[in-house]
């Protein structure tokens, strides 16, 4: 059956749609200012069908797909998946998706195994179930022998076939294929699609996948929908749509027929707004801290060239810093302890401080690459994404802690010993490290281009670190440095770690909940900014 309309006419009546669509859309609307990227648009996808959604570049096609995995919400009309409301239920809906987006975007810095494995405790599934998952998606996507290898060494068409495989480890029942094929040579095409349709026919899977390429559409779709500045223009079966316009006529010819134009390449307008936050639980919060912290160790893991190149800084500070201000004891210090005890602190936080504030510049690298968009589309509310990354922000800024601790014994400093008071040291340090990567990726969300972040971390990072008390003692400060010192959670946690580590008077209560509250604020902050991010 071959239908034709513009914009609104092709819906069944919504009941219809909810009751037996895999995806039912209707009079799905999406507007970036006045540019109205999907115009009223109704679509019903079977169960167990490949759905093709086909047009050019700035159709609508990936703003019609960001709708559908919740990374956008309607301007208005309604989408269901599988009959559950996208926008009322969209925890319930993304763990019903598997979704590749356009761009290559597996974690270079990362092998197979490990990308897909994230993805598996992104998704919750099972630990006794998860290490057997893993393997079958690598093993159905080619991919078993080249699992421990860095992805950053395979080529398009194995990053592709990876990222099916982060894919399916959730075993989902709607798959969802943002131009699969785009950028890889006609051998990696068609590969990539025999391994799709395998996956369609082993799993029972329904399939939508947007494309511009007409002839994988004509071959792989069991019906497809031709979409044009916004609207769907033609729906049905590639041979019926073409029969409908005679002999020798491809999908090219179709597409001309209904929408008087040919396959263009103008660049579509994107954007992202804020979507509906599900209700999260401790569970998963502590889930996804996890898993991310993890994220963290096996990239340190497999480069530990950053902990080598970020130990010569505060090596510096003490050697030449510390050495020097000790012998001309130009600066006072409480209970006149040598100002290398003073300062070593101080540098602790401020390793920590310079380590969290790139974590904005990490975010915007993710969005870039792709990344962003797909954790977002994982079960993983905004808060419980953002306080992941804060605290692997704190899971590194420990191991650079124990650099610097190092370096302080081997100096000489004179620093407790007592377990407790360092365990608690270095609670305090990844709260601090979580508040000031927060505050880096809540800049990120407002300044969105990494050039703008760079030249406004680099405005903030140093007066940050000279308006604490990381270097002198407030006293000694101008009248407006102390005020400002005081609001600043930098010399909370340096008073903090100060007097754990070496004895200093503080009111540790207060320097703690100071550093929590700031915490809670900044993951609030940067969860309501995160959906400007994603691309």
């Amino acid at each position: 059956m071959t239908t034709a309309a513009r914009g609104g006419d092709l819906a069944e009546p919504a009941s219809e749609q909810q009751a037996s669509g895999a995806v039912a859309c209707e009079d799905l609307t999406f507007r970036f200012g006045d540019h109205v990227a999907v115009d009223h648009v109704n679509l019903r996808i079977e169960p167990g069908e490949t759905f093709g959604l086909l047009g050019p570049n700035g159709a609508g096609k990936t703003t019609t797909i960001r709708m559908l995995t919740t990374l956008l919400t309607p301007v208005s009309g309604r989408v269901f998946v599988f009959g559950v409301d996208n926008v009322a239920r969209p925890m319930l809906v993304r763990r019903m998706i598997g979704y590749v987006p356009q761009l290559l975007s597996a974690d270079a810095t990362l092998t197979g195994w490990e990308n897909v494995q994230l993805f598996a405790r992104l998704f919750d599934v099972p630990r006794p179930q998860r290490g057997q998952r893993v393997t079958d998606a690598l093993a159905a996507m080619g991919l078993t022998d080249a699992a421990q290898r860095l992805v950053g060494t395979y080529s398009g068409g194995m990053i592709r076939r990876l990222e099916l495989a982060q894919a399916l480890v959730n075993a989902p029942r709607l798959l969802v294929l943002d131009e699969p094929t785009v950028g890889l040579d006609p051998i990696a095409r068609t590969d990539v699609w025999e391994y799709i349709t395998q996956l369609r026919d082993d799993h029972q899977m329904t399939v939508l996948m947007t494309t511009h390429y007409m002839d994988e559409a004509d071959i792989y779709c069991d019906r497809v929908s031709l979409m044009h500045r916004g609207t769907i223009r033609a729906t049905g079966r590639p041979g019926d749509l073409k029969a409908a316009l005679g002999d020798d006529v491809t999908l090219d010819d179709v597409f001309r027929h209904y929408t008087g134009d040919a396959l263009d390449d103008d660049p579509e307008k994107r954007g992202i707004r804020d979507v509906r936050q599900a209700r999260r639980t401790a569970r998963r919060l502590a889930s996804r801290i996890v898993t991310l912290c993890w994220v963290e160790l096996r990239k340190i893991r497999h480069d530990r060239t950053e902990l080598y190149t970020r130990a010569i800084q505060p090596a510096l500070w003490l050697l030449i810093y510390g050495e020097t201000f000790t012998k001309i004891h130009a600066i006072p210090t409480p209970q006149g302890i040598p100002y290398l005890a003073y300062l070593a602190p101080g540098i602790l936080a401020q390793s920590a401080l310079f380590i969290a504030i790139f974590y904005g510049i990490q975010l915007i690298w993710e969005r870039d690459a792709g990344v962003l968009a797909k954790l977002m589309v994982t079960p993983t509310p905004r808060a419980a994404l953002i306080t992941g990354k804060a605290f692997a922000a704190g899971v590194r800024s420990l191991i650079q802690g124990l650099v610097v601790l190092v370096l302080s014994a081997l100096l000489g400093v004179a620093l407790t010993g007592n377990p407790l008071k360092l365990l608690t040291a270095a609670g305090i340090l990844v709260l601090g490290s979580a508040f000031f990567s927060c505050l880096s990726m809540t800049i990120a969300g407002i300044a969105v281009k990494r050039d703008r972040l760079m030249g406004i971390g680099q405005a903030i990072t140093m007066p940050l670190f000279f308006s604490s008390s990381a270097l002198y003692p407030t006293k000694v400060m101008p009248g407006w440095l102390q005020v400002i010192s005081k609001i600043n959670p930098l010399s909370y946690e340096v008073e903090a770690l100060r007097s754990l580590l070496v004895g200093t008077p503080t009111t540790l209560w207060l320097d703690a909940t100071v550093l929590i509250v700031a915490t809670v604020a900044g993951i609030t902050a940067s969860s309501l900014l995160l959906p400007r991010l994603a691309k």
